[in-house]
């Protein structure tokens, strides 16, 4: 059942409550507030294990397909980093990046990285 009919039915139920049993309705909407809440939170967490399973079972077929391509690790690496980096995750205001600045920032860090392990 799609989250906009679960809500349609919760209104008919407390419009039909309303109507019915008023002294019912009125208990009904003293916690309203917190089953909402909780009702959010549920869904939101829900929606986040949702894409983060999503997004590894297409991260482990890109690894996979990359070791048949004949890649190395350091390559299948550097590829994940970049991807990652270009993803839009659910409920994040973040705008991702493109292709080409994943890139340039990737890259930027590596750097540094190096030059900070050099010295």
């Amino acid at each position: 059942m799609s989250r906009s009919k679960q809500r349609t039915q919760r209104r008919g139920y407390e419009l039909w409550l309303k109507k019915t049993n008023p002294s019912i309705y009125k208990q009904y909407k003293v916690n309203s507030r917190e089953r909402g809440t909780t009702l959010h939170e549920t869904s939101t967490e829900n929606g986040r294990k949702s894409e983060a399973d999503s997004l590894e079972k297409i991260q482990t077929r890109m690894i996979v397909s990359m070791r048949e391509k004949g890649m190395s690790d350091s390559e299948i690496d550097r590829y994940i980093a970049i991807w990652v980096k270009t993803l839009k995750v659910w409920g994040s205001k973040e705008k991702p990046m493109n292709w080409k600045e994943a890139t340039l920032e990737y890259e930027s860090e590596k750097e540094a990285h190096d030059n900070n392990s050099a010295e």
